[in-house]
């Protein structure tokens, strides 16, 4: 569905307790969107297509197809994404909100959940039958048939696993930090999650980027190598993982202030 955005409001009289619906929208054009966002309103979207990231002020969140997230009332954000990116939202507002929010564990801080693209069909069939009679009760059903598989204690079965798949990562680098071929996009398509969530996952737990945690592995298997007395600039690049020699001088140069010749010789001379 790329033809242009839908948007359906809601009339005042539609209510669900004292949560109101405000509207229903297939945002198809994000690219032309003016930011950052700033809304009255709390928002629930699915991300129907593409990847990006969300920039709320408390962090930056990465987004990918079937991925929940939210927005808050009263505060600004950004999302950067590809050009294909594609959402669905529903707008509410309540006194009860926070309340809600609380028991699902649902913040500035954890505003992004992940796996729920077997509940796309879903959204999509109700945006296509939407109409200004059955709008408000359409976009409830909606909303808490989505907020019923946020059960209260998700958050932390999520940040669980969410800790199991970064330590597997980090793991897998730890053991094949040697291998020129590993990279974002390799880890990616081994963990079956984009490039962006690995990144995202990577740096929580490591504090620093994949490249920084790769090279930093990588010229410390140098220098061993250069204890062991090997003396090839070449064969070292290439045991450490380098494909690139020349890179490899600028990266050891960078990190230990003298090209790796220099070290090999100043180690020579002991």
């Amino acid at each position: 569905m790329n033809s242009g955005s839908i948007c359906e409001f809601i009339s005042d009289k539609h209510y669900t307790g004292n949560v109101k619906i405000i509207n229903f929208v297939y945002e198809a054009d994000f690219k032309n969107l003016p930011q950052p966002f700033f809304k009255p309103v709390n928002i629930i979207y699915l991300v129907t297509r593409g990847d990006g990231v969300l920039k709320n002020g408390n962090g930056e969140f990465p987004l990918e197809t079937g991925c929940i997230f939210f927005t808050f009332s009263g505060r600004f954000f950004e999302i950067e994404a590809d050009e294909d990116f594609e959402y669905m939202y529903i707008s509410f507002m309540g006194d009860s909100i926070p309340n809600v929010f609380e028991s699902l564990g649902i913040n500035h801080q954890t505003p992004v959940f992940y796996g729920f693209d077997y509940i796309r069909d879903f959204w999509l069939e109700a945006i296509r039958r939407i109409n200004p009679t059955n709008a408000g009760l359409l976009s409830e059903s909606v909303l808490l048939y989505t907020l019923s598989f946020m059960t209260a204690g998700q958050n932390t079965n999520t940040n669980k696993d969410e800790e199991s798949l970064s330590n597997s990562i980090v793991e897998y680098v730890n053991s094949h930090y040697t291998d020129a071929e590993i990279s974002l996009k390799q880890l990616a398509g081994i963990f079956q999650y984009s490039q962006k969530y690995v990144s995202f996952l990577f740096k929580k737990l490591t504090n620093v980027g994949f490249s920084d945690y790769l090279n930093h592995l990588r010229i410390q298997h140098a220098l061993s190598l250069i204890n062991d007395k090997v003396t090839s600039v070449t064969q070292i690049s290439e045991l450490s993982g380098f494909s690139d020699p020349l890179y490899f001088s600028k990266v050891f140069k960078k990190k230990m202030g003298i090209s790796p010749t220099t070290y090999i010789q100043q180690k020579g001379d002991k």
